[in-house]
């Protein structure tokens, strides 16, 4: 399984921006402020990454390890691995998770650029924040979920065995 390119998370997050910013920018022009945002989108997305990290961290001690021992690379084990559908099923929810912090930063960022450009209308200064605070934990989602993908990936081309990887 190929790992996530940052290209594709870089284009889904400029897409988002684009219409996150002209959507804030077309209620900006009709309204004098922007949209309203609450804490909850803060509280959600920390919520998520917490867990998301919380679940990293729990099962990286159950994936084979790989260590260079004298110029050779060695899996090592765990004592109690994790099955394989668990592993699989992780990656799909890292995959879900990197796309869709993505989407969200994209979709925050384009908020806060609007807000950040009125930032004298004092309507204006509580959404931006909140859309910076959420962009910021939407980049450590995606960062969360790079991190788990690339632990439960196969190694490559590990010795012994054919066709681990695509």
């Amino acid at each position: 399984m190929k790992r996530t390119p940052i290209t594709l998370l870089a284009a889904i997050a400029f897409a988002a921006m684009l219409a996150g910013a002209g959507a804030n920018a077309f209620v900006f022009a009709q309204t004098n402020t922007v949209i309203r945002i609450g804490i909850g989108s803060v509280a959600s997305i920390a919520l998520l990454t917490f867990s998301l990290a919380l679940w990293g961290w729990f099962i990286s001690e159950r994936l084979p390890k790989s260590k260079l021992v004298d110029g050779k690379t060695v899996i090592q084990r765990s004592s109690n691995p994790l099955p394989p559908l668990v592993a699989a099923r992780t990656v799909a929810l890292s995959l879900a998770a990197s796309r869709t912090g993505s989407f969200i930063a994209g979709i925050y960022g384009g908020l806060a650029l609007v807000g950040a450009f009125t930032w004298s209308v004092a309507s204006v200064r509580v959404p931006t924040v909140i859309s910076v605070v959420t962009l910021i934990l939407a980049v450590l989602l995606i960062v969360v979920a790079l991190w788990i993908e690339r632990n439960c990936s196969l190694p490559e081309n590990p010795e012994g065995v054919e066709g681990a990887t695509d």
